[in-house]
Protein backbone atom coordinates (compact mmCIF):
# COMPACT_ATOMS: atom_id res chain seq x y z
CA UNK A 1 0.00 0.00 0.00
CA UNK A 2 1.38 3.73 -0.75
CA UNK A 3 2.43 5.57 2.51
CA UNK A 4 0.10 7.82 3.99
CA UNK A 5 0.93 11.36 3.86
CA UNK A 6 1.22 14.81 2.53
CA UNK A 7 0.90 15.43 -1.31
CA UNK A 8 4.06 15.09 -3.36
CA UNK A 9 6.15 18.27 -4.39
CA UNK A 10 6.89 18.83 -7.39
CA UNK A 11 9.45 21.85 -8.13
CA UNK A 12 11.37 20.02 -11.39
CA UNK A 13 10.22 19.90 -14.89
CA UNK A 14 10.71 16.28 -15.08
CA UNK A 15 9.17 15.17 -12.11
CA UNK A 16 5.52 14.34 -13.10
CA UNK A 17 3.55 11.18 -13.93
CA UNK A 18 4.01 12.50 -17.15
CA UNK A 19 7.67 12.77 -17.27
CA UNK A 20 10.07 10.74 -18.67
CA UNK A 21 10.71 6.69 -18.49
CA UNK A 22 13.07 5.50 -20.70
CA UNK A 23 11.77 1.81 -21.07
CA UNK A 24 8.47 3.76 -22.18
CA UNK A 25 9.75 5.97 -25.31
CA UNK A 26 8.31 4.87 -28.19
CA UNK A 27 10.15 2.50 -30.20
CA UNK A 28 9.35 3.33 -33.60
CA UNK A 29 11.86 3.86 -36.09
CA UNK A 30 9.66 6.31 -38.16
CA UNK A 31 8.08 8.64 -36.30
CA UNK A 32 5.65 9.16 -38.97
CA UNK A 33 4.96 5.96 -38.31
CA UNK A 34 3.32 6.10 -35.02
CA UNK A 35 1.69 9.00 -36.02
CA UNK A 36 0.00 7.65 -38.70
CA UNK A 37 -0.80 4.90 -36.50
CA UNK A 38 -2.29 6.83 -33.51
CA UNK A 39 -4.54 8.93 -35.64
CA UNK A 40 -6.23 5.94 -36.65
CA UNK A 41 -7.25 5.43 -32.94
CA UNK A 42 -10.24 7.63 -32.56
CA UNK A 43 -13.46 7.64 -30.04
CA UNK A 44 -13.54 4.43 -27.58
CA UNK A 45 -11.05 2.01 -29.17
CA UNK A 46 -10.57 -1.56 -28.15
CA UNK A 47 -7.23 -3.18 -28.17
CA UNK A 48 -5.23 -6.25 -26.54
CA UNK A 49 -2.63 -5.03 -24.38
CA UNK A 50 0.33 -6.60 -25.63
CA UNK A 51 3.08 -5.27 -22.84
CA UNK A 52 3.24 -3.91 -19.41
CA UNK A 53 5.73 -1.13 -18.69
CA UNK A 54 4.61 0.13 -15.37
CA UNK A 55 1.09 0.34 -13.11
CA UNK A 56 0.41 3.48 -15.27
CA UNK A 57 1.83 2.48 -18.54
CA UNK A 58 1.64 -0.24 -21.16
CA UNK A 59 1.81 -0.75 -24.59
CA UNK A 60 -1.11 -2.11 -27.54
CA UNK A 61 -0.87 -2.83 -31.62
CA UNK A 62 -2.02 0.62 -33.48
CA UNK A 63 -4.44 -1.29 -35.80
CA UNK A 64 -4.95 -4.67 -35.19
CA UNK A 65 -6.52 -6.33 -31.96
CA UNK A 66 -3.90 -9.04 -32.21
CA UNK A 67 -1.03 -9.16 -32.53
CA UNK A 68 2.09 -6.66 -34.24
CA UNK A 69 5.49 -6.11 -34.26
CA UNK A 70 7.59 -4.33 -30.91
CA UNK A 71 8.26 -1.53 -32.89
CA UNK A 72 4.68 -0.74 -33.99
CA UNK A 73 3.44 -0.99 -30.42
CA UNK A 74 2.13 2.64 -29.17
CA UNK A 75 2.30 3.55 -25.88
CA UNK A 76 -0.70 4.05 -23.22
CA UNK A 77 -0.58 5.91 -20.09
CA UNK A 78 -3.98 5.71 -18.07
CA UNK A 79 -5.67 8.96 -17.50
CA UNK A 80 -5.86 9.98 -14.32
CA UNK A 81 -3.31 7.49 -12.38
CA UNK A 82 -0.20 7.62 -11.09
CA UNK A 83 1.85 4.56 -9.63
CA UNK A 84 5.22 4.82 -8.24
CA UNK A 85 8.04 3.89 -10.60
CA UNK A 86 8.74 0.30 -10.52
CA UNK A 87 12.87 1.06 -11.47
CA UNK A 88 15.82 2.43 -10.60
CA UNK A 89 16.20 3.84 -14.40
CA UNK A 90 12.68 5.20 -14.25
CA UNK A 91 13.19 6.34 -10.32
CA UNK A 92 15.77 7.78 -11.11
CA UNK A 93 14.58 10.30 -13.61
CA UNK A 94 12.46 11.82 -10.81
CA UNK A 95 15.12 13.55 -8.22
CA UNK A 96 12.33 14.32 -5.79
CA UNK A 97 11.58 10.54 -5.40
CA UNK A 98 13.11 8.51 -2.76
CA UNK A 99 13.43 5.20 -4.85
CA UNK A 100 14.29 3.15 -1.99
CA UNK A 101 10.46 3.45 -1.46
CA UNK A 102 8.63 3.85 -4.47
CA UNK A 103 10.29 1.34 -6.48
CA UNK A 104 8.86 -1.61 -4.52
CA UNK A 105 5.18 0.28 -4.47
CA UNK A 106 6.38 0.25 -8.03
CA UNK A 107 7.15 -3.42 -8.89
CA UNK A 108 3.61 -4.41 -6.48
CA UNK A 109 1.46 -1.69 -8.95
CA UNK A 110 3.30 -3.25 -12.43
CA UNK A 111 3.49 -6.94 -11.19
CA UNK A 112 -0.37 -6.45 -9.93
CA UNK A 113 -0.91 -4.74 -13.56
CA UNK A 114 0.81 -7.61 -15.59
CA UNK A 115 -1.75 -10.11 -13.98
CA UNK A 116 -4.84 -7.98 -14.75
CA UNK A 117 -4.03 -6.48 -18.31
CA UNK A 118 -1.82 -8.31 -20.11
CA UNK A 119 -3.13 -10.34 -22.96
CA UNK A 120 -6.62 -8.74 -22.05
CA UNK A 121 -8.83 -7.13 -24.66
CA UNK A 122 -9.49 -3.72 -23.03
CA UNK A 123 -11.86 -0.39 -24.27
CA UNK A 124 -9.53 2.79 -24.19
CA UNK A 125 -12.16 5.84 -23.36
CA UNK A 126 -10.45 9.67 -24.67
CA UNK A 127 -11.44 12.42 -22.72
CA UNK A 128 -15.03 13.66 -22.52
CA UNK A 129 -15.78 15.61 -25.57
CA UNK A 130 -13.80 14.58 -27.74
CA UNK A 131 -13.03 11.69 -29.92
CA UNK A 132 -9.71 11.88 -30.24
CA UNK A 133 -6.77 10.84 -27.58
CA UNK A 134 -4.59 13.24 -26.10
CA UNK A 135 -0.84 12.97 -26.10
CA UNK A 136 1.37 13.63 -23.07
CA UNK A 137 4.91 15.25 -23.66
CA UNK A 138 6.44 11.87 -24.48
CA UNK A 139 4.17 10.88 -27.16
CA UNK A 140 2.36 8.38 -24.92
CA UNK A 141 -1.80 8.15 -25.83
CA UNK A 142 -3.13 9.06 -22.83
CA UNK A 143 -6.52 7.23 -22.04
CA UNK A 144 -8.69 5.63 -19.46
CA UNK A 145 -8.87 1.87 -19.66
CA UNK A 146 -11.91 -0.28 -19.23
CA UNK A 147 -11.75 -4.49 -18.74
CA UNK A 148 -13.86 -6.40 -20.49
CA UNK A 149 -16.24 -6.53 -17.80
CA UNK A 150 -16.55 -2.98 -18.12
CA UNK A 151 -14.74 -2.06 -14.29
CA UNK A 152 -11.76 0.77 -14.89
CA UNK A 153 -8.70 -0.34 -14.18
CA UNK A 154 -7.51 2.79 -12.85
CA UNK A 155 -10.36 2.87 -10.40
CA UNK A 156 -9.21 -0.51 -9.57
CA UNK A 157 -5.78 0.25 -8.64
CA UNK A 158 -6.71 2.68 -6.66
CA UNK A 159 -8.94 0.61 -4.23
CA UNK A 160 -6.24 -1.49 -4.17
CA UNK A 161 -3.69 0.73 -2.82
CA UNK A 162 -1.26 0.30 -5.53
CA UNK A 163 -1.45 3.84 -7.22
CA UNK A 164 -3.38 7.30 -6.60
CA UNK A 165 -5.38 9.88 -8.23
CA UNK A 166 -3.23 12.55 -9.93
CA UNK A 167 -5.59 15.12 -10.24
CA UNK A 168 -4.14 17.24 -7.88
CA UNK A 169 -1.79 17.93 -11.13
CA UNK A 170 -3.54 17.18 -14.09
CA UNK A 171 -7.46 17.39 -13.39
CA UNK A 172 -9.83 15.00 -15.25
CA UNK A 173 -13.08 13.41 -15.78
CA UNK A 174 -12.66 10.85 -13.28
CA UNK A 175 -11.09 12.81 -10.76
CA UNK A 176 -13.93 12.65 -8.20
CA UNK A 177 -14.40 8.83 -8.16
CA UNK A 178 -10.62 8.24 -8.19
CA UNK A 179 -9.85 10.58 -5.23
CA UNK A 180 -13.46 8.72 -3.12
CA UNK A 181 -11.30 6.06 -3.34
CA UNK A 182 -7.97 7.26 -2.70
CA UNK A 183 -9.73 8.59 0.56
CA UNK A 184 -11.29 5.15 1.13
CA UNK A 185 -8.00 3.17 0.51
CA UNK A 186 -6.20 5.80 2.79
CA UNK A 187 -3.52 6.02 0.39
CA UNK A 188 -1.79 8.77 -0.54
CA UNK A 189 1.13 9.67 -3.09
CA UNK A 190 4.28 8.97 -1.45
CA UNK A 191 6.18 11.26 0.05
CA UNK A 192 9.27 12.49 -1.53
CA UNK A 193 13.13 11.96 -0.37
CA UNK A 194 13.89 14.24 2.43
CA UNK A 195 16.75 16.52 0.99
Amino acid sequence: MIASGSLMSCSVPDCSAEGPRPSDRPSVSHPSAETNNKSSMVGETRRKVQWVVDGDTFKICPKTMDGCKREEQISVRVKGLECPESSQEACSHKPEADCSTHIPQGQKAKADAMRTLRGQMVTLVPSAGGGHFEEDRYHRVLAYVNMPNRSDFGLSMIQKGLCYDFGFRYPHEREDAYRAAQQKAGVFPLKPKKR
